[in-house]
């Protein structure tokens, strides 16, 4: 369970430069959650998240939570997030036009 303050910066990876959610993967966040990307870089998709497309990922909030997402990269696709279609990230639905970027 993620509470208060948590900040992913400066970090790389393959698929998910900041976190990779992978199989069935649990993110449990409390109302005083705050999550920080910064920075972080991924070779493939994904800089600051990214999730499997066949990911059964589970997102359990209690409230919305601040989620910055701010100057990731990514090789080839989805600086911020990537691999999604569609998402209801944290209750909190993506825009269509944000999805797109993300792909």
């Amino acid at each position: 369970t993620v509470e208060n303050r948590l900040v992913f910066k400066n970090n790389t990876g393959v698929g998910g430069g900041g976190m990779a959610i992978n199989g069935s993967s649990i993110v449990a966040l409390s109302p005083s959650a705050n999550l920080e990307f910064i920075d972080n870089h991924a070779t493939y998709k994904g800089g600051g998240i990214y999730i499997d497309e066949k990911t059964e990922s589970t997102f359990t909030r209690v409230s919305p939570i601040p989620l910055t997402l701010k100057d990731n990269t990514a090789g080839v696709a989805g600086n911020d997030m990537g691999k999604l279609i569609s998402i209801n990230f944290f209750n909190q639905q993506i825009l269509q036009h944000q999805v797109l970027q993300l792909i």
